[in-house]
């Protein structure tokens, strides 16, 4: 019974207890048991029998060709080397010879990958360290995200504002197109519908087919409505445009404020087409004086400067 004491000193070095003699079969198991307990699997011998005194009815066969693969053993009649001499003593030289060519050739390379790899591990937490503290304050509940104690920011990425890519908007569903083809090129858009087009910045899109590609324009509802100047804007009903410098089209179908500070309020078919001009209702009606009002009625016409309807 051969019964061996392994007991690591340091990296380099093992204290090795033999109660009696080892021959080299013996150190076949040593080193198969040593290998296991650094979790280093032998692999399928490369070199076939080395030996001419190894047979394959050895049941060590496979290790003693792992072994000469490894270098860690030679043979044992250099410098020819194709016999083993299973039946020899080891000495302690020898013995000494092949720890240190196993920890050279398996044992040092393992401690470096594992060093390798816990650096690497070290940097992946300091990451994920990183990413928790720039996720404080970012809850999820069920179908809920919350964030708590800060802005929602986006941005084009060009650096300022009054810039325009087709980047930096917030769109809330699934932006539907109709096929053909929309101009979807402003940026620092709230989207919110489908068919919408945009193609300047800062302005707001929402209902359905709508268009805002005035600076600051927006249309906030309503169908196929159109905000095509600076800070126009068109709060809803349908085919109706807003034209003219911060003009607005309330409502109603088919209005159109066509010049400076002008405004349909609602009704159908109205124009107000002088600067401030104003139709609030009706039908057909126009307002093309300078700040003119119409109130109501239908194909009523005022195109004197500060002129009204009914009469004021």
């Amino acid at each position: 019974m051969l019964i061996v004491g392994i007991v690591p000193v340091s990296r380099e070095i093992l204290m090795i207890h033999v109660e009696f003699t080892v021959t080299r079969t013996h150190l076949v198991a040593l080193f198969a048991l040593l290998i296991l307990a650094v979790v280093l699997i032998p692999g399928v011998a490369r070199g076939g029998d080395r030996f001419t005194d190894v047979g394959d009815d050895n049941i060590f066969d496979a290790d003693i060709t792992w072994m000469t693969d490894e270098d860690v053993t030679k043979g044992c009649n250099p410098p020819v080397n194709d016999e083993y001499c299973p039946s020899d003593t080891v000495t302690r030289e020898q013995m000494a010879a092949f720890m240190r060519r196993l920890y050279t050739n398996k044992i040092a390379p393992l401690e470096a990958v594992d060093t390798s790899v816990t650096s690497s591990v070290a940097a992946l937490e300091a990451k994920v360290d990183a990413l928790e503290a720039l996720l404080v304050g970012v809850t999820r509940n069920a179908d809920t995200l919350l964030l708590s104690g800060m802005n929602f920011q986006v941005v084009n990425g060009q650096g300022t504002t009054a810039s325009s890519n087709g980047l930096g908007n917030v769109i809330i569903g699934y932006n539907e197109d109709n096929g053909s083809a929309e101009t979807r090129t402003g940026s620092h858009y709230l989207i919110i519908g489908e068919e919408h087009d945009w193609s300047s910045y800062s302005g707001i899109v929402a209902g359905y087919g709508n268009s805002a590609t005035g600076i600051y324009a927006s249309v906030t509802g309503g169908q196929y409505n159109t905000a095509s100047s600076f800070g126009a804007s068109v709060t809803g009903g349908q085919y109706n445009t807003a034209s003219g410098g911060v003009s607005s089209v309330t409502g109603g179908r088919d209005n159109t404020a066509s010049d400076s500070a002008s405004s349909v309020t609602g009704g159908r078919d109205n124009t107000a087409s002088g600067f401030g001009a104003s139709v609030s209702g009706g039908r057909y009606n126009t307002a093309s004086g300078f700040v003119a009002s119409i109130l109501g009625g239908n194909t009523q016409t005022v195109n004197t400067n500060y002129g009204c309807w009914p009469a004021c």
